[in-house]
């Protein structure tokens, strides 16, 4: 039902096109009234289940009837549409909504590029949908809506964060204030202590909104995303050395990544560019993701990594 809907969305849109009088203004306001209601029904729909999983027993229906200021009968509805495409979404007595089945891999990937889209966040790839989903299942629905509410509340939260695959898992206060997809990788860009933060939504491992809300601040965020290499957590301490060869900078790309960058010209007419970051793993993954035009210098841990990750990915394929 939720996808059917969806593409009654789209088709809607269409069909306004093609069959509306020019000269009828009040039928074009119909037509963009409805559109508007059937978007806000999806959200909807999709944020109860994303509850729903993120806090199994802890809602009731009379719960999601105030959370979004609707009747019961509407909140029944959405359980039933949500039961029609296959999410067994129950009541259960003297607890609350429970899903009471595995939701197949498929489906959570639409569920997550229909709310991206609705949501009105950077536009989603579905790469990065199918990525998050294949390693958080049904959490990473859970973990995308607690996150956009939280975004659109202006809501702190609480997230257990995994900045390295040594499992080294750190709770922290974050402002979030928008989700984007970068390099096929879901991101969260926060405040966390006052300082501006990437996140991997990957390596989130948990989530708790928090009673206290907050001001956005006017920083241009999104040209920040755009200019910078990716997440940033904590201090940055280690120096890294990376080539841009010449067939890079053919294609007429600049290789900014970092604020205070430095960039030596060299001879052969390529650019080594250096820079401070916390954690080695991304770099190497960007790189490895470049294809052989950029190649890592310094520090030797980063180009051992590089090789270990390139040769993962050659045996993976």
């Amino acid at each position: 039902m939720l996808c059917r809907l969806f593409k009654n969305l789209n088709s809607n849109f269409s069909e306004t096109k093609l069959t509306e009088p020019a000269e009828n203004a009040s039928f074009r306001l119909h037509s963009r009234e409805k559109m508007f209601d059937l978007t806000l029904t999806l959200k909807r729909r999709i944020e109860i289940l994303g509850l729903v999983l993120a806090k199994p027993g802890l809602y009731a229906v009379a719960d999601m009837e105030i959370l979004f200021d609707c009747s019961p009968a509407t909140i029944k509805r959405d359980l039933q549409a949500l039961r029609q495409e296959g999410i067994d979404i129950h009541s259960v007595s003297k607890t609350g909504l429970e899903v009471r089945n595995s939701i197949d891999a498929s489906t959570l990937k639409k569920l997550l590029e229909i709310y991206s889209l609705i949501s009105q966040m950077e536009v989603s790839q579905n790469r990065a949908a199918a990525f998050l989903v294949n390693g958080k299942k049904e959490r990473a629905v859970a973990l995308f809506v607690t996150l956009q509410r939280c975004i659109e509340n202006n809501i702190q939260a609480e997230i257990t964060y995994c900045k390295s695959t040594l499992g080294d898992a750190k709770k922290r206060v974050i402002e979030p204030l928008l989700l984007f997809e970068k390099d096929n990788d879901w991101r969260l860009y926060a405040f966390d202590k006052g300082v501006q933060k990437q996140f991997l939504l990957e390596k989130i491992s948990s989530i708790t909104p928090l009673d206290t809300k907050f001001t956005p601040t006017d920083t241009s965020f999104r040209n920040f995303i755009k200019n910078s290499f990716g997440p940033w957590v904590g201090k940055p301490e280690i120096k890294v050395q990376l080539k841009f060869t010449r067939a890079w900078l053919a294609n007429g790309k600049e290789p900014h990544l970092m604020d205070g960058q430095e960039v030596e010209m060299q001879k052969d007419g390529s650019k080594i560019v250096s820079f401070m970051v916390s954690s080695l793993e991304d770099v190497a993954r960007w790189v490895v993701g470049r294809g052989g035009e950029v190649i890592a210098l310094k520090p030797v841990k980063l180009v051992e990594l590089v090789k270990r990750i390139s040769k993962e990915s050659f045996e993976g394929h």
